[in-house]
């Protein structure tokens, strides 16, 4: 029962996340998220092995939750098909009670620290490169982050598995180690590997533990968004322009200028708003705008009193837009 009651949101749906969101399922996790803006290519399936040939081209969060849902129906699963950044997905993280880092992006695992931090949130850190892996727990029990292992973040690869290569077989066991680390967060509340690196080398047969010294300095928090207040910069708003997945609202009257488009684009006063948003759109990620900003405060209270979550609002409106 606490298993069906756990939330698990795993960042990238490649080789580990691929291992990681099935295994999650498999022991009962009630509710996983898996967050991913990549599409399924054929050079990945040697090591994402719920992927066949069929799904390239396809998003991988989708088809990966088809599969999870052929093998277990009961899961909850929530489809985050879109890169992390630290607005507006990120908001997410407050959901869940565990993170699942499977990125091999060193400015990801950096940005999933920093946001762990801000939302205490604790997370299984994985990294793999041809046949060698690490696993680790940060930001559990008052232990150390990320930043306290690898301070500079030089010491981080930044080569893909795409680029660098890696052998299914470092995949698949470094996930199922992280999965054993989530299981032991969410059961016991505790885990062995809070404090220190695991180093696996799977065709040596040699595991190396490396202590982490907590460090004060380290645990400084790089983001420059206020999350608190729903607020997206002109920077993050062109970038979710791009996106398909998002809803936008525009409550601006039709004669304010410049035109934003959009295939989720409506056209919706303040004034009207309360009437005209469904309850069946109550999980959606919106993003609403005005000219000024001014309009959209009031929108995200209204949105928000109709028990929407996932609301966002342009800081500046669309003048902060037009200056960029």
């Amino acid at each position: 029962m606490k298993l069906k009651k756990s939330k698990a949101l795993v960042i990238g749906a490649g080789g580990l996340g691929c291992n990681v969101s099935h295994q999650l399922a498999n022991n009962g996790i009630g509710l996983i998220g898996i967050m991913d803006g990549d599409k399924i290519a054929l050079s990945n399936l040697h090591r994402q092995k719920n992927y066949q040939e069929k799904d390239i081209g396809l998003k991988k969060t989708s088809t990966l939750i088809k599969s999870i849902k052929q093998n277990n129906p009961f899961v909850v699963l929530n489809d985050y098909p879109y890169f992390l950044t630290q607005s507006p997905s990120a908001k997410v993280f407050k959901e869940y009670d565990v993170i699942i880092d499977c990125t091999d992006n060193q400015e990801i695992k950096y940005l999933i620290n920093d946001l762990c931090v801000y939302f205490k949130k604790p997370f299984v850190f994985g990294a793999i490169q041809q046949h060698e892996g690490q696993v680790s727990v940060f930001n559990f029990n008052n232990g150390p982050t990320l930043r306290c292992a690898f301070p500079d973040v030089n010491q981080l690869t930044d080569i893909s598995c795409e680029q660098l290569g890696t052998m299914e077989i470092i995949t698949s066991t470094i996930a199922s180690m992280q999965v054993v680390e989530c299981l032991n967060l969410l059961l016991k509340k505790r885990s062995k590997l809070n404090g220190n690196l695991l180093h696996v080398n799977v065709l040596d047969h040699t595991n190396t533990l490396f202590k982490i010294k907590k460090n004060s300095t380290n645990l400084s928090i790089k983001l420059d968004l206020n999350l608190k207040n729903s607020l997206i910069s002109a920077n993050d708003f062109d970038k979710a322009l791009k996106l398909e997945e998002h809803q936008f609202i525009d409550l601006r009257k039709i004669t304010e200028t410049p035109k934003i488009r959009h295939k989720n684009l409506r056209r919706i006063s303040v004034d009207k708003l309360k009437q005209n948003m469904s309850k069946k759109d109550i999980s959606n990620k919106i993003i609403v705008f005005c000219q000024s900003g001014k309009r959209s405060s009031k929108a995200i209270k209204i949105l928000e009193d109709l028990g929407y979550e996932n609301t966002f609002q342009l800081k500046g409106g669309i003048n902060s837009l037009t200056k960029q």
